[in-house]
């Protein structure tokens, strides 16, 4: 083959991989704007990895995808971010998820993403008084469950860490990734069993859409990826901004902190 014809196949293989690149469609790409409560927490995890992944890098990320804070839960702001129509869905606990569906029926709760998001933090192993955060019935149970004779004692989710430091407490209920950057002891809430922290509420109408379908794409994707060892630990890191240790992450293994995929 001369030089000639060499030269003219390799421009038609390049020629086809641009056509391919420039007009091929993308279903994994949000074409969209998709507002998106979540708190600065387990909740939030996953949708902040979506946002720093490099198939967004071609696109406005922060236009598609807009984390709405909410600090916590079963604060006003979350109520009120749902219900004037701030957020198409969001990521809450589910006690406050099961009672904000009643409230309002434009929104439903599609089904659990996390689960056994919490840890004990610990400062004795034999604790006379453990603080949780105030309405979230399943850390009182969980107490309740494995430190019967504890007295229990509810804070807003904000003074968790600064009630042990301060000593008004031997120990809290306090989620698994914000307990990384802690001192203290921490043993698994889901020994017994496991159990569901947060799911996923999304606006009737916007659960219509073709931007919901591409988000849950999108989202179940995440979770496979994260499911890399390395990945999780760089996002990890990202994320808290906190020092990853092997030793971290097999924690994370053994009190069983799960992300689950979005059911269509």
């Amino acid at each position: 083959m001369d030089k000639s014809k060499k030269i003219l196949i390799g421009l038609s293989i390049l020629i086809g991989s641009l056509f391919i690149w420039f007009f091929n469609p993308n279903d994994e790409k949000i074409d969209g704007h998709i507002r998106v409560g979540v708190s600065d927490d387990t909740s939030g995890f996953v949708i902040n990895y979506m946002i720093n992944q490099k198939y967004f890098s071609d696109l406005d990320v922060e236009n598609l995808i807009e984390p709405y804070s909410i600090n916590d839960c079963w604060a006003s702001t979350m109520q009120w971010a749902l219900s004037s129509d701030q957020v198409d869905m969001a990521i809450i606990c589910k006690e406050a998820a099961d009672k904000f569906v009643k409230y309002d029926k434009n929104f439903e709760i599609v089904n659990p993403l996390v689960q056994n998001s919490d840890v004990f933090l610990l400062k004795n192993e034999k604790p006379k008084n453990i603080g949780y955060t105030q309405n979230r019935n399943y850390q009182l149970d969980l107490i309740k469950e494995y430190y019967k004779e504890a007295k229990t004692v509810p804070f807003i989710s904000g003074g968790l860490a600064y009630a042990l430091e301060s000593k008004k407490v031997d120990g809290i209920v306090v989620d698994t990734i914000k307990s990384l950057s802690l001192e203290g002891s921490k043993f698994s809430t889901s020994e017994n069993s496991s159990y569901d922290t947060y799911v996923l509420v999304v606006n009737k109408n916007f659960k219509k859409s073709k931007l919901y379908n591409q988000f849950v794409k999108l989202y179940n994707k995440s979770i496979e990826e994260l499911k890399n060892k390395n990945t999780f630990k760089n996002e990890l890191k990202n994320y808290t901004d906190a020092k990853i240790s092997d030793k971290d992450l097999e924690d994370l293994k053994k009190w069983k902190l799960k992300f689950l995929q979005i059911q269509d």
